[in-house]
């Protein structure tokens, strides 16, 4: 049996990397491959040339990365299910990015027929459905902290894109936005906001996000601002409730600022108080912990929280590539949030 070179081995090796989509687009400068797996820089060229010969890369021209041909990437056929929030939430531009991805390096994405909200979170239908459809994995976005607690239990690989699935036996990843909470409090108060109230998008429940709940209400007390439940508000998830909150919010002690974890209640908030006469609804701050591209279509600009959602989508694929070898990965991996102020 013929022994490897290094340029070999360092050529199988890459080839290996790229068959479980750990690089999109271009590939990593030689300097950088190099101190990596510690070997010279021209035989990282050397391997590199080997892959170009294969197919696999593209030269872009001296001194540029090479390109990746993913359509001769030898595919895979892990069965991934998503199960989303929403139904509209198979148009998101993190769900489309997510499936592209995963279907470039040959797995297959399909959606599971209803989504959180159409089985209103309860865990027992969830569960029914999700072992009844054919599918290797599952993918479950903004899952309530019983739901993904259920999920986590069942034999079937499981990862979280948001939610709380700090402690369980699961892998995932979303923003980790404390410090950015903290950020936006601490901007909000300089700008004269007392009454700042947080509405969560959580299967009605807000038992899954209290480690947020208590930092703000941390960033309150700092403040010797008052805590109470019209700080976090319980409301019904749909549209109706949403309103009937606003409603209730304003009716006695309006508020100031309205943190939202969700970019359509941002829209749907903005929505609301344009419509309302009277300067107590022009005057509030409307903030997004979460992110979306149209924000910065807005004018003035959205204030919310960005964290790189190429991050969440590289890792996604990162941890289906690992099922598909058979590892078992349940590490969770949340991407560091930080507060825009917006407008």
């Amino acid at each position: 049996m013929k022994t490897q070179s290094i340029a070999e081995q360092v050529a199988s090796h890459l080839r290996e990397n790229l068959q479980q989509g750990r690089w999109f687009g271009v590939m990593p400068g030689r300097d950088r491959l190099a101190r990596e797996l510690g070997v010279h820089g021209s035989t990282v060229v050397r391997a590199l040339e080997m892959l170009e010969q294969e197919g696999l890369l593209e030269s872009a021209g001296a001194g540029k990365r090479r390109k990746i041909l993913m359509e001769n990437i030898e595919p895979r056929g892990t069965r991934v299910a998503m199960l989303l929030y929403e139904p509209e939430d198979v148009l998101d531009h993190y769900i489309v990015e997510i499936q592209h991805h995963l279907h470039t390096v040959g797995h297959r994405l399909s959606f599971v027929p209803k989504s959180l909200s159409e089985l209103k979170h309860n865990p027992k239908r969830i569960m029914a459905l999700l072992e009844a459809y054919p599918a290797d994995a599952w993918i479950v976005v903004a899952g309530a902290r019983p739901v993904l607690e259920a999920i986590s239990k069942a034999s079937t690989p499981a990862f979280a894109l948001y939610g709380n699935m700090t402690g369980l036996r699961m892998a995932g990843t979303g923003g980790r936005k404390i410090n950015a909470l903290r950020d936006c409090i601490d901007h909000l108060y300089k700008k004269g906001c007392r009454r700042i109230v947080m509405l969560f998008r959580s299967g009605g429940s807000n038992a899954g996000l209290t480690d947020t709940a208590k930092v703000m209400f941390e960033e309150l007390e700092k403040r010797n601002l008052s805590q109470s439940s019209y700080n976090l508000p319980e409301w019904e998830d749909t549209p109706d409730g949403l309103h009937r909150c606003l409603d209730a919010l304003f009716q006695v002690t309006p508020p100031d600022a309205i943190l939202v974890d969700d970019w359509i209640l941002s829209y749907a908030i903005q929505n609301y108080l344009s419509r309302k006469r009277g300067l107590v609804f022009r005057q509030v701050e409307c903030v997004s912990t979460d992110y979306h591209p149209s924000f910065k279509w807005c004018q003035p600009a959205v204030p919310h929280f960005y964290w790189d959602p190429a991050k969440a989508v590289k890792r996604i694929v990162q941890w289906v590539n690992h099922i598909a070898q058979g590892k078992d990965d349940r590490k969770v991996k949340l991407i560091e949030a930080k507060f825009i102020p917006g407008g």
